[in-house]
């Protein structure tokens, strides 16, 4: 669960590694300041796990009036702590390439290389 600031917003994430999480594009226009995820809970107000934001991508052909390509990758402050409650996507812990298949190649590379991944 992806929050949003003082506006109380919430959006629903994919975790796909300990820190980076795939959401969508119009949740996190804006940059870093106000996002934190909370995962391990289905609750964006209480359970889980809090970690920060440290960087947003929102995808470069995401269009804000059509909502074309409506994807960001987060990535986290500190890693999470996997297991229980909180996975990762399967499409990532296999050798399926989620990359392709959200069109975001080459440009997922590009910004994954950015975040320190």
């Amino acid at each position: 669960m992806l929050s949003t600031g003082d506006s109380g917003g919430s959006a629903g994430v994919t975790i796909l590694s300990k820190t980076i999480v795939l959401t969508a594009g119009h949740c996190v226009l804006g940059g870093t300041e106000a996002h934190s995820n909370r995962y391990g809970t289905n609750s964006h107000t209480s359970g889980g796990t809090v970690v920060d934001v440290r960087r947003v991508a929102v995808y470069r052909k995401y269009d804000d009036n059509t909502r074309a390509h409506d994807t960001a990758l987060l990535k986290t402050v500190e890693p999470m702590n996997l297991g229980g409650t909180a996975q990762a996507a399967d499409a990532v812990r296999t050798r399926f390439d989620w990359k392709y298949a959200l069109g975001l190649k080459p440009d997922t590379d590009r910004l994954l290389r950015l975040m320190g991944n």
